[in-house]
């Protein structure tokens, strides 16, 4: 079992069935793949450095959809995503593709 919080970490199997009508195309597609969570490294958030644990999730996509989503999201001890890398290469009735890189800038709640 992956914990997030500071608990177990490893790699467990994912299998997802993704699907999506409306018009003019309804489209179906099974996601099957790995997530993985390490142990924690240090992140910087703004003027701080904070502990976080990266889960990775690595799928390959296919049936009306078809390429890869891999996305590593860094989790710190509150459970809050502090940092996000995601790389998508799909194609089907169209083609898209996303390469980002999210970084939290404050930990400090404003309102």
């Amino acid at each position: 079992m992956l914990g997030a919080g500071g608990g177990e970490w490893g790699e467990e199997p994912l299998d997802c069935d993704l699907r999506l009508s409306g018009t003019p195309v309804s489209i179906g597609a099974a996601l099957d793949g790995t997530a993985t969570i390490s142990p924690a490294e240090r992140v910087t958030v703004g003027d701080e450095t904070v502990s976080a644990r990266p889960l990775r999730i690595a799928l390959d996509v296919t049936g009306d959809l078809s390429g890869t989503w891999t996305e590593t999201i860094w989790i710190d001890e509150d459970n809050l995503p502090v940092r996000i890398h995601r790389d998508l290469s799909l194609s089907g009735p169209a083609t898209f593709g996303e390469t980002s890189e999210l970084d939290l800038l404050d930990r400090t709640p404003r309102t």
